[in-house]
Formats: C-alpha cells, structure tokens, sequence
C-alpha cells in the first residue's frame, strides 16, 4: 500500500467517524450542556406539554367531596442554554380541575350538592440539568405564580335552604373568590426522542402530583 492510498483510507475513517459522532449528538434529547461548536441547531427549544395532576392547593368548604383529575397544557420555552450545567426555561400554564360535593342531612333527608370549578392561568419559570451526563434525562425545578378564576355551583331539594337556621343554609355559599397563588415544584423528564418526552413533578401549587408527555415544536 503506498503513501496515496494510505492517506485516503485515513480521511474516510476520519469522515465515517465524524457523521456518527454528529448521529449521536443529534439522537440526544437535550443539547444544552455541550461545547457551541457541538450544540444541535435543528431541533427547536419550544415544549408544548399534557398534563394530568391529583391534589394541590383549592380552597373549598363541604361536608364530604370528590376531586377530579387536574388537566394542563403547558408550553415552555428555552430562553438561556447556558447557566452553570443547565438552562432556564419560561412558559405558561392553562389548567382546570373541579370538585364536588354531595351532602344529604341525615335527619330531614334533605339533599346538597356543590361543585367548585377552579380554572388556573399561570407562568412559570424552570430550571433543568442533565444528571449522570445520561443526555437522554433531565431533572429540573420550577417556580410560577398562576391566578385561579373560580366558580361555584350549588343545588338543593330542600325548599328551605335560605333559613339561616337551616342545615343547607351554609352550604349555599362556597369560597367563590378569585385570587393569586404560587407554586413550587421539581421535576424529572426522559427523552423517548429528540422530540418527544414523558415527564413527572411532584410540588406544592395547582397539582401536588402531575404527570404528562411533552413534545418539542
């Protein structure tokens, strides 16, 4: 083998090298932590994410209720790629969850219903790092502040539920009033692709558990 052809066989491994090193780093779900040079450009920093949540912060007053699930649809955006070995993310939350009540008063057989509807507007802010170098998962933490506009429904057989000396007559009223709360919660995400995730948060806020699949757009 001569000098010529020595020198060709080592610029096509070095080119079938490079091409494979680039497929790994575009496989890879997140891009934040790695040199500029080396940072994937094709794959958008926008999340648009479906959530599905259990508990969190409503106020309510009933004898016994019934809480259903918390449905969100977030979107996030990436707004700085380096900060320390994460990046800092912004977006909104829209979400909606309900709860009821059904009282029967064991001495007129007098039955109450309530039902509270909870419809929160919110921003968040979230901080997310790739732990154990593994490119495919990422831990992160977020803080928001959502504004929860509420309604409140109330219905009765009673025909005396306005008495004040009724037992329906406090049940009448619900804590109606709109107002402003915080949120606080951490989080873990795995990539399935580089555009596709499944992530779970457990927090204090407007779910105390949520869980949902993002997608990158």
């Amino acid at each position: 083998m001569n000098l010529k052809t020595g020198i060709i066989i080592v610029l096509l491994s070095m080119g079938t090298g490079s091409v494979a090193l680039c497929q790994s780093y575009n496989n890879s779900g997140t891009d934040y932590v790695r040199p500029v040079s080396q940072q994937t450009q094709t794959i958008p920093n926008t999340y648009l994410s479906f959530g599905l949540g259990m508990g969190g912060y409503y106020p309510y007053t009933g004898a016994s209720y019934v809480e259903n699930p918390t449905i969100s649809l977030m979107c996030d955006h990436t707004i700085f790629k380096h900060v320390g070995p994460g990046q800092v993310n912004v977006g909104g939350v829209l979400a909606y969850t309900s709860i009821y009540s059904n009282y029967t008063d064991y001495i007129t057989n007098y039955n109450y219903e309530q039902r509270w509807d909870y419809y929160v507007f919110g921003t968040r802010f979230t901080y997310s790092l790739e732990p154990f170098n593994n490119k495919n998962m990422e831990t992160y933490a977020t803080v928001m502040v959502a504004y929860y506009l509420t309604t409140f429904k109330f219905a009765s057989d009673d025909p005396n539920y306005a008495e004040p000396n009724d037992p329906g007559y406090s049940l009448k009223y619900g804590n109606v009033s709109n107002f402003f709360s915080p949120g606080i919660f951490l989080g873990f995400r795995s990539w399935l692709s580089p555009r596709s995730s499944i992530w779970l948060e457990l927090g204090y806020g407007y779910t105390s558990v949520n869980f949902g699949a993002s997608y990158r757009i």
